[in-house]
């Protein structure tokens, strides 16, 4: 997969801090959360790599706590108690590259 130039961008994700450090987070394979970045077209795709592999995506959508929310659930033999080492992305059109965005604690 290629891999683009990073887009200004952060993404505000839910239990941020038990997904990366491990911790009592309810569903430790579920990230979701919002992108309010106009940097980032409305049809993206959010994409997450765990450990440097691709292990769920996700569209942009309208949801109740964010006009542009996503939702993912990674692949569970790769998240754990110990924490994961998670980065996103957003992809913006089919074939496209992967293009970096930040995140922080919801």
């Amino acid at each position: 997969l290629e891999i683009g130039p990073p887009v200004d961008a952060v993404a505000e994700v839910e239990d941020l801090d038990d997904i990366r450090q491990g911790g009592l987070s309810v569903l430790t394979a579920y990230v979701g959360g919002g992108l309010g970045a106009p940097a980032v077209d409305d049809d993206a795709w959010v994409v997450a790599a765990v450990d440097g592999v691709v292990s769920g995506v996700s569209p942009l959508f309208a949801e109740e706590r964010h006009p542009r929310g996503f939702h993912l659930l990674l692949d569970a033999d790769r998240v754990g108690p110990r924490g994961t080492d998670l980065e996103l992305y957003v992809v913006e059109e089919p074939g496209g590259p992967l293009r970096p965005i930040g995140a922080r604690p919801e």
